[in-house]
């Protein structure tokens, strides 16, 4: 069984959730890559993503490693249930994403980027080049680590992140497939996330659970609401 995979680029689906917004405004009735696909799960494998999505979400915690957005990009993520997610992207294209009580908030230039990405071209006037685009999708910011509920248990994928033996979960979809390497004890913790999508992989570890973070989200003279972004931001000739 395939479902519709919720996040279309791992941690960037908040490039997703804006461009759904955007796409939204715009009349279009599709379904969007964040919709979540049934379940279907077995109920070993629908306790166990119960068990690492509590945990997950409840704790801080640091991830990093590649991206299926953007060729050569990289991403950094920090979570904290009080303060809220952060994501840097480098490479090819760089900008910083923020999420915090379902409000999504996204440098303009990544979004830019990214629009850029799915053929739609903007040129962003320079008032708004250091802003940040925010809107409230509806969802919750756990949403873009949690494993959907349609995964599996693959046994065939055990292996070892850091020495450490990992239960593999895999979630696939008709625009690929993610493998969760998830701690076999204590703690079920997610350490390592395989994500694939349209021939591109991306590999990212997470680590520095519990962990103090500094997490503070961009202050309001830098926000821009979505639908002002729209009006300001014009297509490229």
């Amino acid at each position: 069984m395939t479902v519709a995979l919720r996040r279309a680029h791992t941690s960037l689906a908040l490039t997703a959730a804006l461009l759904a917004a955007l796409t939204a405004c715009g009349g279009s009735q599709d379904r969007t890559p964040d919709d979540a696909g049934p379940t279907g799960g077995d109920p070993a494998s629908q306790a166990l993503i119960e068990k690492v999505n509590e945990a997950m979400r409840t704790t801080t915690f640091h991830s990093s490693g590649t991206t299926t957005a953007f060729a050569e990009g990289d991403q950094e993520t920090t979570w904290d249930p009080d303060k809220g997610l952060r994501t840097v992207a480098s490479g090819t294209y760089t900008g910083e994403m923020y999420c915090k009580d379902g409000v999504n908030y996204l440098s303009s230039g990544l979004l830019a980027a990214s629009l850029g990405q799915s053929g739609r071209q903007l040129d962003v006037p320079e008032a708004l080049a250091d802003k940040f685009v925010y809107t409230d999708t509806g969802r919750q910011c756990t949403a873009m680590f949690s494993i959907d509920p349609s995964g599996r248990l693959t046994p065939d994928q055990d292996t070892e992140v850091d020495g450490r033996p990992t239960k593999a979960v895999t979630v696939e979809g008709a625009g690929g497939s993610d493998v969760y390497q998830v701690a076999a004890s204590g703690t079920p913790y997610i350490l390592q996330l395989v994500s694939d999508r349209g021939g591109r992989t991306s590999t990212t570890t997470f680590d520095a659970f519990g962990e103090p973070t500094d997490i503070t989200m961009p202050p309001d003279s830098l926000l821009v609401p979505l639908e002002d972004f729209q009006k300001q931001a014009t297509p490229a000739e």
